[in-house]
Protein backbone atom coordinates (compact mmCIF):
# COMPACT_ATOMS: atom_id res chain seq x y z
CA UNK A 1 0.00 0.00 0.00
CA UNK A 2 1.56 3.54 -1.03
CA UNK A 3 0.52 7.02 0.55
CA UNK A 4 -0.46 9.83 -1.89
CA UNK A 5 1.11 13.09 -1.52
CA UNK A 6 -2.58 14.11 -0.62
CA UNK A 7 -2.61 11.81 2.25
CA UNK A 8 0.69 13.22 3.54
CA UNK A 9 -0.31 17.32 3.48
CA UNK A 10 -3.37 15.98 5.28
CA UNK A 11 -1.76 14.31 8.14
CA UNK A 12 1.11 17.08 8.03
CA UNK A 13 -1.90 19.57 8.07
CA UNK A 14 -3.62 17.84 10.88
CA UNK A 15 -0.61 17.54 13.13
CA UNK A 16 0.11 21.42 12.42
CA UNK A 17 -3.33 21.87 13.72
CA UNK A 18 -3.15 20.12 16.83
CA UNK A 19 0.33 21.60 17.82
CA UNK A 20 -1.44 25.29 17.07
CA UNK A 21 -4.26 23.83 19.39
CA UNK A 22 -2.36 21.69 22.15
CA UNK A 23 -0.74 25.03 23.17
CA UNK A 24 -3.51 25.71 25.44
CA UNK A 25 -3.27 22.37 27.38
CA UNK A 26 -1.31 21.13 30.56
CA UNK A 27 -0.01 18.76 28.62
CA UNK A 28 3.24 19.65 26.27
CA UNK A 29 2.15 20.46 22.82
CA UNK A 30 4.50 17.69 21.12
CA UNK A 31 2.05 15.23 22.81
CA UNK A 32 -0.75 16.34 20.62
CA UNK A 33 -3.40 16.11 23.61
CA UNK A 34 -5.53 18.19 21.39
CA UNK A 35 -6.21 17.64 17.48
CA UNK A 36 -9.19 19.35 15.58
CA UNK A 37 -9.51 20.76 11.89
CA UNK A 38 -8.70 24.11 10.26
CA UNK A 39 -12.43 25.71 12.04
CA UNK A 40 -11.77 24.44 15.41
CA UNK A 41 -11.10 27.36 18.18
CA UNK A 42 -9.82 27.91 21.80
CA UNK A 43 -9.98 31.03 23.13
CA UNK A 44 -8.07 31.33 26.67
CA UNK A 45 -7.98 33.87 29.03
CA UNK A 46 -5.25 35.13 31.62
CA UNK A 47 -5.48 32.18 34.73
CA UNK A 48 -7.92 29.56 32.39
CA UNK A 49 -6.54 26.00 32.19
CA UNK A 50 -7.07 23.32 30.09
CA UNK A 51 -6.36 20.14 31.17
CA UNK A 52 -5.81 17.08 28.91
CA UNK A 53 -5.66 13.70 30.40
CA UNK A 54 -6.16 11.97 27.34
CA UNK A 55 -6.93 13.06 23.66
CA UNK A 56 -9.29 16.13 22.81
CA UNK A 57 -10.89 15.56 19.73
CA UNK A 58 -12.21 19.25 17.80
CA UNK A 59 -14.47 18.82 15.03
CA UNK A 60 -15.26 16.16 12.32
CA UNK A 61 -16.72 13.49 14.42
CA UNK A 62 -19.94 11.40 13.24
CA UNK A 63 -23.07 11.21 15.23
CA UNK A 64 -24.75 7.91 15.29
CA UNK A 65 -27.15 10.73 12.29
CA UNK A 66 -23.82 11.42 10.23
CA UNK A 67 -22.30 14.69 9.79
CA UNK A 68 -25.27 17.28 11.73
CA UNK A 69 -23.55 20.48 11.68
CA UNK A 70 -20.69 20.00 9.18
CA UNK A 71 -18.74 22.82 8.49
CA UNK A 72 -19.38 24.63 11.90
CA UNK A 73 -16.82 25.43 14.20
CA UNK A 74 -16.32 23.97 17.18
CA UNK A 75 -15.58 26.83 19.86
CA UNK A 76 -14.22 26.22 23.38
CA UNK A 77 -14.00 29.78 25.06
CA UNK A 78 -12.46 29.86 28.97
CA UNK A 79 -12.97 32.89 30.85
CA UNK A 80 -10.59 34.20 33.46
CA UNK A 81 -9.99 31.43 36.51
CA UNK A 82 -11.69 28.91 34.47
CA UNK A 83 -10.98 25.28 33.99
CA UNK A 84 -11.92 22.48 31.81
CA UNK A 85 -10.84 19.00 32.19
CA UNK A 86 -11.16 16.50 29.97
CA UNK A 87 -10.80 12.84 30.75
CA UNK A 88 -9.94 10.21 28.55
CA UNK A 89 -10.76 10.55 25.54
CA UNK A 90 -13.57 13.15 24.16
CA UNK A 91 -14.71 13.67 21.00
CA UNK A 92 -16.87 17.11 20.33
CA UNK A 93 -18.30 17.57 16.75
CA UNK A 94 -18.57 20.34 14.71
CA UNK A 95 -20.82 23.29 15.89
CA UNK A 96 -20.10 22.26 19.76
CA UNK A 97 -19.57 25.30 21.91
CA UNK A 98 -18.37 25.53 25.42
CA UNK A 99 -18.26 28.49 27.29
CA UNK A 100 -16.82 28.02 30.79
CA UNK A 101 -17.85 31.36 33.09
CA UNK A 102 -15.31 33.30 35.34
CA UNK A 103 -14.02 30.92 37.74
CA UNK A 104 -16.22 28.00 37.18
CA UNK A 105 -14.62 24.58 36.69
CA UNK A 106 -15.94 21.61 34.08
CA UNK A 107 -15.08 18.03 33.51
CA UNK A 108 -16.04 15.97 30.68
CA UNK A 109 -14.78 12.32 30.21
Amino acid sequence: MTTSPQDVSRHVRKAAVGLWLSRHADRPAWQLPVVGNLRSRIIRRPGARLCVTGRLNLGDSPTHVGFVARGMPTTIELQSGATLACEGTVRLGDGTRILVGPGASVTIG
